[in-house]
């Protein structure tokens, strides 16, 4: 059995991992499965639907997320065994360190005996209650009490989070780690044993144009074109979510301190902002508003930059596809191969082997989260090459390209990657539209201000 944990004391939103509980419901009650989460998560369906939580009423939603759960009912708790992390333990955590924030910090650093203890009374109780014992908890936050509970019992963690490629330019993807996502992720140890791996079980090796081939979803193939583009600005910022708990364990620098840093270094007409879309407190640094990023997607947004910075955006994976220096300054799956310290500024080159193993490898098929045999499969820990032969086959049935073509002649496999997909980049190249915009600076809209100032003075002069 797979057991879901679903636990946060994050503030910006009322249950905010609503998503991953009725994914994860869906899936426990398909199989009487077991479900761990706060209390409040298991309220009825229907009271959440007319507070208007597209999580439990729309199906469009549900679609487009990829989720594909069947929209939640009451009666699908009477097929699941409930484990429910009291509201009193909530309240009692507040109190012993003194605030939400404060709880919420302690739950992501520190092991809580008391939450320790009721975690594995109930491990205790589904091992006691299951033929098939647990193979593995899932959560999509570091916890230290329930890592530390399930070590005991030698039962191992999964986190998992949305992976680095997103809808809609990409192919989705997650993160799947049995360390941790946040600190201790298991990116470095993983790839020096993909490197020993393929020196006796080789695998095809890709240009950062064959991957972003394989990942982008044709409608954004033309980016391709300008990934030689000369960049306009130094650096670009990728603002995250204003208060985001799981990075602030690591470090107290954040956006505003990141800007502050960046500006030290570049000029007005060096610098390029881009807010978080997703950003649920729509943080706005008005001190910045002179740089703020307008670009329709990430895409836009980074090929126009020579660097890329934050705290700990996925962004900063995509700029080092994209051959744009990356800084990131928490610990996180990407962390490893960018830079740490904004301040060194000597551009980056990257090793396509840490490209193609971390694309293929390190991040899964966004599906595959939710499949009990893949998850099993990783669970004997496979050989790395194993692992990103088998995702590799995934985008390409995805995108029907022959495994073959991979495994040929690299001077022309970009050429029949594409073709596979019957996209034509010369073509596209050729068709104006698709030409790269013109991309205007400060400098640019001063002039325009000043030119429209002197004929607005000279029409004055006139009358």
């Amino acid at each position: 059995m797979i057991v879901p944990f679903i636990m946060t004391m994050l503030t910006i939103q009322d249950r905010p991992y609503l998503w991953a509980f009725y994914k994860f419901l869906d899936y426990a009650k398909r199989r009487n499965g077991a479900l761990i989460a706060q209390e409040e998560y298991f309220a009825d369906p229907s009271e959440l639907a007319e507070m208007g939580r597209a999580e439990a009423c729309n199906k469009a939603w549900n679609e487009h997320n990829e989720l594909r759960y069947d929209l939640p009912r009451k009666e699908d708790f009477e097929f699941i065994k409930k484990y429910m992390i009291p509201k009193s333990f909530e309240e009692d955590l507040i109190k012993r360190t003194g605030s939400i924030n404060d709880a919420q910090m302690y739950l992501l650093k520190e092991t809580d005996g008391k939450l320790k203890e009721i975690l594995g009374k109930y491990m205790d109780e589904i091992r006691e209650e299951s033929a098939d014992g647990i193979h593995a908890f899932i959560t999509l936050c570091h916890n230290p009490s329930l890592s530390a509970a399930a070590a005991e019992r030698n039962i191992p963690v999964i986190h998992f989070e949305i992976g680095t490629f997103r809808e809609p330019a990409y192919l989705k993807t997650g993160y799947f780690d049995l360390d941790c996502l946040y600190g201790a992720a298991s990116t470095e140890k993983r790839y020096q044993a993909f490197l020993s791996d393929i020196e006796r079980n080789p695998v095809p090796v890709l240009s950062n144009k064959e991957i972003l081939a394989i990942m982008l979803k044709k409608d954004y193939l033309h980016y391709l074109n300008r990934m030689d583009d000369k960049p306009k600005y130094e650096m670009g910022i990728a603002l995250g979510y204003a208060v985001w708990p799981i990075y602030q364990r690591n470090t107290y620098c954040d956006d505003s301190e990141l800007l502050y840093r960046a500006k030290k270094l570049y000029s007005v007409d060096e610098l390029l902002v881009r807010r978080h879309p997703g950003d649920p407190l729509g943080a706005a640094y008005p001190r910045y508003d002179y740089c703020r990023d307008a670009s329709a997607n990430t895409l836009d947004f980074l090929l126009q930059c020579k660097r890329i910075a934050s705290v700990g955006s996925n962004l900063s994976f995509e700029a080092m596809m994209f051959g744009r220096t990356s800084y990131v300054l928490t610990e996180c799956p990407y962390t490893y191969r960018a830079k740490r310290v904004i301040e060194d500024t000597a551009l980056q080159d990257y090793d396509m082997y840490y490209l193609n193993f971390f694309t293929f490898a390190y991040l899964i098929p966004f599906s595959l989260l939710w499949d009990e045999d893949y998850i099993k499969w990783r669970l004997t820990e496979p050989d790395e090459v194993d692992i990103y032969r088998k995702h590799l086959e995934f985008y390409c049935v995805q995108k029907g390209i022959p495994m073959k073509i991979l495994e040929s002649d690299p001077s022309g496999r970009l050429h029949k990657i594409l073709e596979a997909q019957d996209y034509n980049l010369e073509a596209d190249y050729a068709n104006v539209k698709l030409k790269p915009k013109r991309v205007f600076t400060v400098s640019d809209y001063k002039k325009e201000i000043s030119r429209l100032k002197k004929l607005l003075e000279e029409k004055r002069q006139n009358t």
